[in-house]
């Protein structure tokens, strides 16, 4: 069974990007990192691909897991994070959804490959708190890849081939049943974990999407 973590970043700390993937050792066999600025998206003064993309191979050559990572410019969030899952699903069976201010707390990888294995559902949910917040829940993050899964919206619409949701609002969608991983897979979500810069140039394209409404978000 192959698991591919799915990752879209831009402008991150090489540290970040690092914690990021060594987290995903025992859990993940590859990384698919995709990076690149969406139309709207103000550029990142000091924004240094290369050295972010050096910093993700190393991180993925101590974890011993295989990587590939691209660049591109994006008409939209919804189009990287689309292409992002078309491309994941082509060579794995399950996608492991992970951004880069987030990483792999704690958990048992072999109890979670073990439900993975076993599980007929589509998609897993997995336990998520945040830094410095104390807010926790179980999250939709793990998408078997023979859906073709793909993204409808930028955080919560990810939907199959055949046009079932496997996440969004619960108030609007039926979510079908999933396998629970529970504690075994816990993801830190660091709010912390980006510079001032990177906050202001999110803010500013924020309130660009709020003005030309050029993405539909649940």
């Amino acid at each position: 069974m192959r698991v591919t973590a799915a990752l879209a970043w831009y402008a991150e700390t090489p540290a970040t990007l690092t914690r990021c993937a060594l987290s995903l050792r025992g859990y993940c066999d590859t990384l698919l990192a995709i990076g690149g600025r969406w139309e709207g998206f103000p550029a990142v003064s000091g924004d240094n691909e290369a050295a972010q993309a050096v910093a993700l191979a190393k991180a993925c050559d101590v974890a011993g897991i295989e990587y590939d990572i691209r660049f591109g410019d994006w008409e939209s969030q919804v189009e990287k994070r689309a292409c992002l899952m078309s491309e994941a699903c082509k060579d794995s069976d399950w996608v492991l959804v992970i951004d880069a201010d987030e990483f792999i707390e704690r958990g048992h990888p072999a109890e979670f490959h073990r439900l993975l294995s076993e599980t007929e559902h589509d998609v897993a949910r997995v336990f998520a708190f945040r830094i410095p917040i104390p807010y926790g829940r179980n999250i939709h993050r793990v998408y078997r890849s023979s859906t073709n899964v793909t993204v409808k919206t930028a955080h919560n619409g990810y939907v199959t081939q055949d046009g079932r949701f496997l996440n969004g609002d619960p108030c609007y969608i039926q979510l079908p049943p999933v396998c629970e991983i529970g504690e075994n897979l816990v993801i830190a979500h660091d709010l912390t974990a980006r510079g001032q810069i990177r906050k202001q140039a999110r803010e500013a394209y924020n309130r660009h999407r709020r003005k030309t409404r050029l993405e539909s978000w649940v």
